[in-house]
């Protein structure tokens, strides 16, 4: 179902599911970055919107946001939908030779093989990508995809149980 629910076009609610918030830093500012609906919304720490970045301006879908993760390290957002992963680069806005805060423009997208299902950072910056758990019986198979800035590689585990 790719529209907003009644609640969420009134308030502007957290969508359902454990990786739909998140946090970050850039420089000294802290932000809260939320997917609500079809937009990953990011607020300052007096929860003023500084951005709300609708799922259909940087794609050819209209679709609800799956996950999203901020990096403390270097302010990248990461936002799934649609089966990708949409990666945002903050940057200063600057109105007459003064800076007027930060906004994210989109860097890059990855189209992992499988759907979404969590974003994470780590504390190097490194986002990792958990497209696919299957639990079978007593076998379990976690398929997670490390996106470093420069390439994609895929990592599968084996657990047996």
């Amino acid at each position: 179902n790719s529209e907003m629910r009644c609640h969420q076009v009134l308030t502007g609610a957290v969508n359902h599911g454990c990786c739909c918030f998140t946090n970050c830093s850039v420089g000294e500012e802290d932000f809260i970055v939320y997917a609500s609906g079809c937009r990953v919304v990011v607020l300052d720490r007096l929860l003023q919107k500084v951005q709300s970045i609708h799922t259909a301006d940087v794609s050819e879908f209209t679709s609800l946001v799956d996950s999203v993760a901020a990096s403390h390290v270097t302010g990248l957002i990461a936002a799934s939908w649609s089966g990708k992963v949409f990666i945002f680069a903050p940057y200063e806005t600057i109105v007459l030779l003064q800076c007027t805060g930060l906004k994210w423009e989109l860097q890059t997208t990855l189209e992992p093989k499988d759907v979404v299902s969590c974003l994470c950072f780590n504390h190097a910056g490194i986002l990792t990508v958990v497209v696919e758990v299957r639990v079978f019986a007593l076998y379990a198979l976690f398929t997670l995809q490390l996106w470093n800035g420069s390439k994609l590689s895929e990592t599968v585990v084996e657990i047996n149980m």
